[in-house]
């Protein structure tokens, strides 16, 4: 099977992946999806777009939600689902990589930064 369409194995495998997200957002590599929810949250919560980044390179095992698992806007990436405590706030926060069109290396898609809208709950990784 194919490394990119393997299952994660945990921890190390997650570890990996965080190794990555910490690496990308360190570098900047990537973008943050603008959704509405993701402004008006960031506005509620006094967050600069460059929080965001330094949220996310900061990311923990501890942090971790759930994932991989697919993207409902993209059909051919997966993503992955951190919750965060950010200025006493838990965020919702997720990630998913994209292969950069000039390269092999990808970049991380930040597609959701917000309070969560429904109770989390964790699930067994």
């Amino acid at each position: 099977m194919d490394d990119a369409l393997r299952p994660i194995r945990f921890p190390v495998e997650l570890e990996r992946a965080l190794e990555h997200i910490r690496l990308l957002a360190h570098r900047r590599h990537g973008y943050l999806v603008d959704r509405r929810s993701t402004r008006r949250a960031m506005r509620r919560a006094a967050i600069a777009p460059d929080l965001v980044w330094n949220v996310v390179a900061r990311l923990s095992p501890a942090d971790f939600h759930e994932g991989p698992r697919p993207d409902h806007h993209c059909l051919h990436r997966e993503v992955w689902i951190f919750c965060p405590m950010v200025n006493g706030r838990v965020m919702y926060l997720k990630i998913a990589f994209r292969r950069a069109p000039e390269g092999p290396e990808s970049a991380l898609v930040i597609g959701s930064f917000h309070q969560p809208r429904f109770p989390l709950q964790r699930g067994d990784p």
